[in-house]
């Protein structure tokens, strides 16, 4: 059954790790039980926080694993998408602000960032390609790419209304 169709997955979002009239930080997670990953999307959210979340998950983190995170959250880049720990089949994606509204350049981030995530999980799951259109059939990445956007902008409370 495609993903799109499928009954959604419980995904959880955790309080906002800290709390400020103009930024807030935050965690969501889509467990994608078919697949046995989860993606985990944070938004303005400090190294040593998610490396303490990942260890509360038993997740093993190597030294050099925390310092490219800590880099390219010290970069100036929108965003980024990598795996929860070294060697770990979990996607992290990181926000350096959570999306506010469907027109924003904060969601075409999100986007960017979320299919990367989409690509790994597939590239992990499928060593043949044929969820990639150039050696087989790229609809069932589309179908888990559109499930996991529809998830997190739901979760983000973003709608297209947010447009107008």
């Amino acid at each position: 059954m495609p993903a799109s169709t499928q009954r959604p997955h419980k995904a959880r979002r955790a309080k906002p790790a800290a709390k400020s009239h103009e930024t807030t930080s935050g965690l969501f997670v889509l467990h994608l039980a078919v697949y046995r990953r989860s993606v985990l999307i944070y938004w303005n959210t400090p190294a040593k926080v998610i490396f303490r979340d990942l260890e509360k998950k038993k997740i093993a983190l190597t030294d050099s694993w925390r310092r490219s995170i800590s880099d390219e959250i010290a970069g100036d880049a929108m965003g980024f998408s990598t795996q929860a720990g070294p060697h770990h089949p979990d996607k992290l994606v990181w926000l350096r602000a959570k999306p506010r509204a469907a027109s924003t350049a904060s969601v075409g981030c999100l986007v960017h960032e979320v299919s990367h995530a989409v690509d790994a999980i597939v590239a992990g799951l499928d060593h043949a390609n044929l969820f990639f259109a150039k050696d087989g059939m790229s609809e069932p990445r589309a179908y888990l790419l559109e499930f996991v956007l529809a998830n997190a902008l739901h979760a983000l409370k973003i709608t297209s209304q947010d447009a107008h």
